[in-house]
């Protein structure tokens, strides 16, 4: 789940610890950091105004945008149970529910201009039908079937982005065996050029594209979880894949999702995992040659299944979000801009075993807020980002 679309002011002052980067090999694992108190700051979150939003049965993934062009972060959930996508179109006091759009067990959602119309449209997994589904916008919250994709049994997550460098919108759909397919886009809102790679390790739950070796294509990151690996497969210019390398994640970690950014402000591609194994969130750094340094593994909540990179507290770096299914809880990692963290729990309005995130200015106020599902109570929470004031870190 993630993935391209699936990435307030304030002084502050942070102690975090250093990381220590040892290069990366499956003998030498992230360097574990415990848990400790230290001098730092908390951005206090709280349920904005109509949080929770009642969605469709089990929503097991989110994505924002603003749908409607009304200036407004709106969203999508995807109800894998409920088979269908929920439109919710933000306003000043809330959320509107806009249509439910059937979808056979849906499982990702992304969001993007795939007929070059200039309005945003969505592509969504459909697990028991095996195919991706598009469904193009109006421009005004409404939504028309499109293209389906046949992908085969059991697609688990998907990345959008321009693989090819035609100006056109592709998509990349993972599956569980660890095969991905490359669908190209025509822009016109069809995929019709397809060609499929594998990894060799079964049990994948998460892609995510960046450009890992700075030289201009996007390059695709894998998750393997029951491996403990992240595969990462170079973009040769043309949307090939074959060139591919593994990294050691640690045995039981358990890697669920990855994201990819710059977290040390060095203009190499970094990335993270979060782990839902041993509850922590690893750190690797990019040498902008395809080449990563282990740095931090990080405690975060239990069952911490999902994990978002944006700057939550306006300091110019990038912090994380975690999920955490365990304790219905979030934790937050503020970034120092070399690649350490400090952390602090989120509890308020978050509830039902939250497993999926996503980040959008939900009141215009140029602080990120952040939304979260609620699986249990078929709900979303939307939880906005308030003041910030010097506490206890743990």
């Amino acid at each position: 789940m993630t993935h391209l679309h699936k990435f307030c002011f304030v002084v502050l002052t942070l102690l975090v610890l250093a990381p220590v980067a040892t290069a990366v090999n499956a003998q030498t694992p992230p360097r574990k950091r415990a848990a400790q108190k230290s001098a730092g700051a908390t951005v206090l979150f709280s349920p904005a105004s109509g949080s929770p939003v009642t969605v469709g049965v089990t929503p097991s993934a989110i994505a924002t945008a603003d749908l409607n062009r009304d200036g407004s972060a709106d969203f999508l959930a995807a109800n894998k149970t409920g088979n269908s996508v929920s439109v919710r179109l933000g306003n000043s006091s809330g959320f509107t529910a806009a249509s439910d759009v059937p979808v056979g067990t849906p499982v990702d959602i992304a969001t993007g201009d795939v007929n070059q119309d200039g309005k945003l449209d969505f592509l969504v997994l459909g697990q028991s039908a095996a195919k991706v589904f598009v469904w193009l916008g109006d421009g005004a919250g409404a939504f028309t079937a499109g293209d389906s994709i046949l992908i085969g049994l059991q697609p688990v997550s998907l990345a959008l982005g321009d693989f090819n460098g035609d100006g056109k919108t592709d998509v990349i759909v993972l599956r569980s065996a660890g095969d991905f397919f490359v669908r190209l886009g025509d822009g016109a809102g069809g995929f019709p050029t397809s060609s499929s790679f594998g990894t060799g390790f079964p049990n994948a739950s998460d892609i995510t594209a960046a450009d890992f070796d700075n030289d201009g294509d996007l390059d695709l990151f894998i998750v393997n979880t029951s491996n403990t690996l992240i595969t990462i497969a170079r973009n040769d210019g043309g949307s090939g894949f074959a060139s591919q390398t593994n990294f050691q994640i640690g045995v039981g970690t358990n890697p669920n999702v990855v994201a990819a950014a710059d977290i040390n402000n060095d203009g190499a591609q970094d990335f993270l995992t979060v782990n839902t194994g041993n509850n922590t969130v690893a750190v690797f750094l990019g040498d902008a040659t395809g080449g990563f340094l282990y740095g931090e593994v990080i405690p975060v909540g239990p069952g911490a299944s999902d994990i978002k990179l944006a700057d939550f507290n306006g300091d110019g770096n990038l912090d994380f979000l975690t999920a955490n299914a365990g304790d219905n809880s979030a934790t937050l990692g503020l970034g120092d801009g070399t690649g350490g963290f400090t952390t602090q729990p989120l509890t308020a309005g978050i509830a039902g075993q939250p497993d999926r995130l996503a980040v959008a200015d939900v009141n215009n106020d140029g602080k990120l807020d952040f939304f979260i599902n609620s699986p249990e109570t078929n709900a979303v929470a939307v939880l906005q980002n308030g003041i910030v004031f010097d506490v206890t870190t743990f």
